[in-house]
Order: C-alpha cells, then sequence, then structure tokens
C-alpha cells in the first residue's frame, strides 16, 4: 500500500500558467463507485476521500476501497453530499442527501439523524466554528454539534426552518451562512446580519485566510467581501460568464474558481484571472469540488468524469495552449539578453521572463515556417516574395525583424 505524504508541501508553482500544470484522471475504471465526485477531504493520516451519488471512497495512492450502504450499517445513503475532517483528532465528517450526518474514527462509522436533533437529514453543509464546535447546515435549518450535542441555532428575520446550502469560517470566529439568496454573518458576540444583499443569486460562499468573504453567483462573476466593501470579478478579470460551482483558496494564497462547464481559474497578482478552456485540452471542466493535498496537488471532483488530480512538475511546457504560434518548435535560440526564441510552422515565438509573444514572420503569407533562428548583426529589408514561393511548401528566404521583438534572424518558408 501506498500512503499518500502527511507533510505539508508547496502549492502549484503561480509563476505557471494553469494551462501547464499536468492532470491524472480517476474514473469509475480505476475504482471510483460512480463519476460524479461532490466532495473531496485528506484526513490527518494521508487518505484521499470522495463523496459520490453511490457512497464514499478512499484512495491511498494507489487503490480505491469503497463504502456504502450495503457494506456499512451505518451508512442511511449513498449520496454522499459534503466531507470535512477533524484536523485534530483525525476523525472525517461525512454529510449525507438524505441519511443525516455520519462521523468515521479508527475504522467505525456513527450517524446522526433527526432522532439524534437534527433538524432534517440532507446535511448541505459543514463548518468548523472557532471554539472546536461543528456547524451543519441542514435542508430544514442551521445547527452546532458541540460537547455530543445538538443544538440548533435561530436567527432573526428568517425562517430558521429554511435550507442552509452552504458555510464559511473566517479566521477570527466569524461565521456566514447562505439561506437561499441571502448570505448572513455572525460574529464572536452572537451579533448576526446580514451582509452583500446586492449580490445578485449567490450560489456559493468562501472564507480565505485573510478574512475576506468570496461570493460565487449563478452568472454574474465573483464578489470578494472585505470589511463591508463589495470588489467584483467578472469578464473585465478575464473570468468567463457560468455558474460558480467552486471558490478554493490553495496554500500559497491564490484564488480559484470553477467557472462550471467553462473554465477552470485562477487570480492572479494582476488581479486577472488565468483559465483553462475546453478548448485547451481533455480535461474535463463540470468542477462540482476541490481540495489541496499534503503535497500541494490539487484535486478536482466532476459531475461527467471522476476526478482530476492536478500537479506541478519539474518541466515546463511550451506550446499553442499557453500562447504560442503553433505547437511545432523547429528551431530555437537563445538570444544575449536571455531570451529563447523559438521557430514554427505559424511563425516566431519570443518567451521573456515567462510570457510569450507569439508573431507571424510576414503577414498574409499563406505559409510562416520558421525553421531556424540566429543572431542578427545589421537590419535587413524584406523583400517581395518570389513569384511561386506561395506554391512551394518549403520556402527559404533569410528574414530579419526588429521592431519591438529585438534584433533577430530567421530563416523562414
Amino acid at each position: 500500500m501506498t500512503m499518500l505524504a502527511v507533510g505539508l508541501a508547496a502549492a502549484l508553482d503561480p509563476s505557471k500558467s494553469v494551462r501547464q500544470y499536468v492532470s491524472k484522471s480517476f474514473t469509475v475504471a480505476d475504482g471510483l463507485p460512480q463519476p460524479w465526485v461532490q466532495a473531496i477531504a485528506q484526513t490527518p493520516d494521508g487518505y484521499m476521500w470522495f463523496g459520490t451519488q453511490e457512497g464514499l471512497s478512499r484512495f491511498n495512492g494507489e487503490q480505491f476501497t469503497n463504502f456504502d450502504k450495503g457494506n456499512v450499517a451505518e451508512i442511511n445513503h449513498n449520496n454522499i453530499r459534503v466531507l470535512l475532517p477533524d484536523k485534530k483528532e483525525g476523525a472525517l465528517w461525512i454529510g449525507t442527501y438524505g441519511g443525516g450526518l455520519t462521523r468515521y474514527f479508527d475504522g467505525k462509522f456513527r450517524t446522526y439523524t433527526v432522532a439524534d436533533g437534527l433538524p432534517g437529514d440532507f446535511v448541505l453543509a459543514l463548518a468548523w466554528g472557532s471554539s472546536g464546535d461543528l456547524w451543519i447546515g441542514t435542508d430544514k435549518g442551521l445547527v452546532i454539534y458541540a460537547k455530543g450535542r445538538i443544538v440548533p441555532f435561530k436567527w432573526p428575520g428568517e425562517n430558521t426552518a429554511s435550507p442552509v446550502s452552504d458555510l464559511a469560517a473566517g479566521t477570527d470566529g466569524t461565521m456566514w451562512f447562505l439561506v437561499r439568496n441571502a448570505i448572513y454573518q455572525a460574529d464572536k458576540q452572537g451579533n448576526i446580519s446580514r451582509i452583500a444583499a446586492t449580490v445578485p443569486e449567490p450560489q456559493k460562499i468562501y472564507a480565505d485566510r485573510s478574512g475576506s468573504l468570496w461570493i460565487g453567483t449563478m452568472n454574474h462573476g465573483v464578489y470578494k467581501w472585505v470589511n463591508g466593501k463589495i470588489i467584483s470579478y467578472s469578464v473585465a478579470a478575464r473570468l468567463p460568464k457560468a455558474p460558480v460551482r467552486v471558490l478554493y483558496e490553495d496554500s500559497g494564497g491564490k484564488m480559484w474558481v470553477a467557472a462550471y462547464g467553462v473554465a477552470l481559474c485562477r487570480l492572479g497578482a494582476d488581479e486577472k484571472f488565468d483559465c483553462y478552456y475546453a478548448k485547451d485540452g481533455p480535461m474535463e471542466l463540470s468542477i462540482v469540488s476541490m481540495d489541496e493535498d499534503h503535497e500541494g496537488n490539487l484535486w478536482l471532483g466532476t459531475e461527467a468524469n471522476g476526478m482530476i488530480c492536478l500537479r506541478d512538475t519539474n518541466f515546463v511546457t511550451y506550446n499553442k495552449r499557453v500562447g504560442f504560434s503553433d505547437s511545432y518548435v523547429l528551431g530555437i535560440y537563445e538570444g544575449r539578453n536571455g531570451d529563447i526564441w523559438t521557430g514554427g510552422r505559424q511563425g516566431l515565438n519570443r518567451i521573456r521572463n515567462g510570457n510569450i509573444t507569439a508573431a507571424m514572420v510576414i503577414y498574409g503569407w499563406a505559409q510562416n515556417t520558421v525553421s531556424s533562428c540566429c543572431a542578427a548583426t545589421k537590419w535587413s529589408v524584406l523583400i517581395p516574395p518570389v513569384t511561386g514561393w506561395q506554391q512551394t511548401p518549403f520556402m527559404r528566404c533569410c528574414v530579419t525583424m526588429k521592431a519591438h521583438y529585438g534584433l533577430v534572424t530567421v530563416t523562414a518558408g
């Protein structure tokens, strides 16, 4: 058996594009009980846990062990909606959609239902309070589990039997909860108030380590609520218009957003999003859950194709997905200032400090193959192509480019 690492490692390298990480998919063929992975968590012992609509799955790095109501008497329903590890005790709390709340510890399961004090057996959200108490959002209200007892939580101005679909715990003891389209804040003093009332159609909430609350909407982008001020991120920040199903901050402090079915995006230091789209490769984008493991890998649960492990690598790939003119590299040259120049079938590419600039050598030509690059000593003037060259598969002419690319010589054809 190969256990996953339990020591905390660095997050995915933020200097790389989201499109440059390596992804590996795990599906039913690999041992998952069902392809819809709607919850992910890692327990302190290193195991990865996945909640599907057909049971709970534990992964040790090599194989899956599945638990459901067919082989575990304490599991009342196979639809596993939410997972929350107890990092102090090493237990795992399991919220089911119809079977109450289950605790797994030391190989044993214990389930709590309406008979034990839950207002409803559909558990929609879980979060840890500042004093170590467990907040539980259900289809019929919010309760707190502390010292072996389940206590109802009530708030003014709302039917307290309403569904609580999401919870977010702040580092200062604040707890936020989402009730239909309203977001409430409960501070450590017990004061409860509605916040961010102007945010349209909130669907997800997430508290980052700086104390900000992130709000994902149905089709209006993402909002950040900071000390009563609201910052909006939408198309202008390169975030595509799509339902936001997941918000997640990695161990490096970078915020990730899953725009359902359209893109996986990460917010950069420039306050713009870098995204992986369907056109960038085969990775499934119906992402509904996300978690980072102790090695810094990012796990993505999808509705259609199991889960994906996104990991870093010592190799960096440059191709059309990350901005090259195409994915063919026919010539490479390093300039005196450290720039890397490559030639391909659709022109010239420059890599400078990790940033890519692509250009066609001669605009309007049907052929723009660059087969080699070298340093230039003088500026050359490009003369019109010789008659018949456009019909020749591999034209040969010496071109010197200047402009903002620096001074290089390429053989184009």
